[in-house]
């Protein structure tokens, strides 16, 4: 199916076939890394993904796992994969907004706006009107600016017209979904005769194997073989450069120590006041008014932002203010895109540090990781940079205090011509396979580190010889023989059936014997020839079917009734089961979508950047 769904993409469907992004992003895995210049952390086509995008969206989804789980800490989660998720949901996003761009698919400022007015948490849950003050709070305590929300929000918009083209998990359609259920309710009533057959049952002669064998060589051919040159640069090949001394563990302890003394944090509670009450809220709060009056005279809403450090203040003057004021203090008139602000510090409370030895541990396991995670790009950036000398893989690992190994020969399952598995990543063995003999690969993001590549030798597809491969000829001529008997006797049965005699006459005249059976729902009857339910499962009713049951036998039989036992039950079942087949559908083609969009469009990923976005750069 996906071959022709990328078929498709090609000509006019494209217009048509823009569907649903799968719920859960990284259907695929990383794609090359292309090279460790500049500033983005992914380009994918004409797309960018920055440091701080991935920085934001690895929060994000660490703030909603821990709103579910509050005891499980962002660094838990970095080790069991959030950032490589988070990278992933980046690359499919610029996958879906670069082929916008392609197709010409945009969102206007007005559609941009209507569309975050709307917004369910954005709205009065009383009115359905939107409020400004809502929208002034996510955006504080998501420290994002309005331009950063609605470049976000078009985004969001512009997904969803490439996702909303097929209905986006629409429902089946009815007649699809009741012949779906039907034929899991229906009973099928089948009989069939078992009829001698000679013929099937002749051993082949040795020259009818050899002229077999001649006249399928193309179904008996080794696949195609390739020996590699393969270096593969992970943390282990720094870890034992890497070392923490005292100082080292001493001074991250003081910053540490200084962090947290800073994360002090402020609950305030703050009211958003419109222009044209801007000085009348401000005479009052001169005159000594607190905040509850200034709200009630300037009707604006009191909302609440609790335990919040001062980096979360998307307005600096906002944040600069409330953490000099003291502990009930009023403060404001504050100026921001969206009104005037005043703000009353309600509490005010502070963490309290950790002593050196509680913190050794994780801290040295920091170090270590910042420092490998470093160690290793420089690396891979010195091996890089023998390369762009000329030197090839072999030369430059050595350059470099490493060693490259040679693999294969081995096919694209990556198993080598003696059916051992090659001790090839599975990226690495793919990026292989997409290069021309003696061609070098660049570098391929691994689960822990970087791979290279050099396709030294390609063996093409070759006959295997008969002798391995004489019983795969042998069971395909008998296959052969038991399909032409059992269409023989077929043929011969429907012309006994033709004058006028009926199914079990005639199975008696061909020597055989007549058994009835039925299938129920979920139900098979034991002891059937095997073949037989599949072959009366597609056969329509009072169609004659026929296959080799055996060497010397052969089965002819025909569906005599078809009935529904819960057909009751239909109606009630077929919008649920519709949506079910709805998603399904969606599903496969989601996927297919978005690997056809993978293999069209470059994919280029910056070690150094990532390493930023993930927080795992010191530099």
């Amino acid at each position: 199916m996906l071959k022709s769904f990328r078929n498709l993409l090609e000509g006019p469907g494209r217009w048509i076939f823009l569907i649903l992004l799968c719920a859960a992003f990284g259907v695929f895995g990383v794609p090359a890394l292309e090279n460790f210049g500049g500033s983005s952390a992914v380009t994918v086509g004409k797309q960018e993904v920055s440091a701080r995008d991935l920085e934001l969206e690895v929060r994000n989804q660490v703030a909603r796992i821990q709103q579910q789980n509050p005891s499980v800490t962002r660094d838990q989660l970095m080790s069991a994969g959030i950032g490589q998720q988070a990278l992933d949901t980046l690359i499919v996003r610029a996958l879906l907004e670069e082929e916008a761009r392609k197709l010409g698919i945009g969102a206007p400022d007005e559609v941009v706006q209507a569309y975050i007015r709307q917004l369910d948490g954005l709205t009065d849950p009383e009115t359905g009107r939107f409020q400004q003050e809502r929208l002034a709070l996510f955006l504080q305590q998501e420290r994002m600016t309005p331009g950063m929300f609605g470049d976000m929000m078009r985004s969001e918009i512009i997904r969803n017209q490439l996702i909303g083209a097929l209905g986006a998990n629409a429902p089946a359609p009815e007649e699809l979904t009741r012949y779906y259920i039907l034929r899991r309710l229906e009973s099928r009533e089948v009989r069939y005769a078992l009829l001698p057959s000679e013929g099937a049952a002749a051993e082949p002669t040795d020259e009818e194997i050899e002229a077999a064998y001649q006249a399928s060589l193309d179904q008996y051919q080794t696949p195609e073989y390739r020996t590699l040159t393969v270096l593969t640069i992970t943390e282990d090949d720094v870890a034992s450069e890497v070392t923490v001394s005292e100082d080292d563990l001493q001074q991250l302890y003081n910053a540490r120590v200084g962090a947290e003394a800073a994360a002090e944090t402020r609950s305030i509670r703050q009211i958003l006041v419109p222009a044209a009450s801007a000085d009348e809220a401000a005479a009052l709060a001169a005159d000594g008014a607190d905040l509850a009056a200034i709200a009630e005279a300037t009707s604006a809403r009191i909302t609440t932002l609790n335990d919040q450090l001062r980096s979360t203040f998307v307005n600096e003057d906002l944040a600069e203010a409330v953490f000099a004021a003291e502990e009930g203090a009023l403060v404001g008139p504050i100026s921001t895109d969206f009104g005037t602000v005043f703000a009353e510090v309600a509490s005010i409370s502070a963490s309290q540090g950790r002593s050196f030895e509680e913190m050794r541990e994780e801290l040295e396991a920091e170090l270590r990781s910042e420092i490998s995670q470093d160690s290793l790009i420089e690396l891979v950036e010195e091996f890089e940079g023998q390369r762009d000398l000329g030197v090839g893989i072999e030369a430059a690992a050595e350059t470099v205090g490493l060693e490259a190994r040679t693999e294969g020969p081995l096919d694209r399952e990556l198993i080598t011509r003696f059916g051992a598995i090659a001790n090839v990543p599975a990226a690495l063995g793919q990026e292989a396979f997409l290069l021309a003999e003696g061609e070098e690969s660049r570098s391929v993001r691994l689960e822990d580190g970087y791979g290279f590549v050099t396709v030294e030798q390609i063996t093409p597809p070759a006959p295997r010889p008969l002798t391995e491969v004489r019983s795969e000829v042998v069971a395909a001529l008998k296959a052969e023989r038991r399909e032409n008997a059992a269409n023989e006797l077929k043929a011969r049965f429907q012309a006994l059936l033709a004058q006028d005699k009926d199914f079990a006459a005639a199975a008696t005249e061909l020597g055989g014997t007549v058994e009835t059976v039925t299938f129920g729902p979920g139900s098979q009857p034991e002891g059937l020839p095997a073949g037989l339910a599949p072959q009366a499962a597609n056969a329509s009713v009072s169609e004659l079917f026929s296959f080799g049951a055996a060497d010397n036998q052969v089965v002819v039989g025909e569906v005599t009734g078809v009935s529904f036992e819960q057909l009751d039950a239909l109606e009630a079942v077929l919008p649920q089961f519709a949506v079910q087949i709805g998603q399904s559908i969606s599903g496969e083609l989601s996927q297919a979508y978005l690997e056809a969009l993978q293999e069209s469009t470059n994919v280029k990923q910056n070690a150094r950047q990532i390493a930023r976005g993930l927080g795992q750069d010191t530099q």
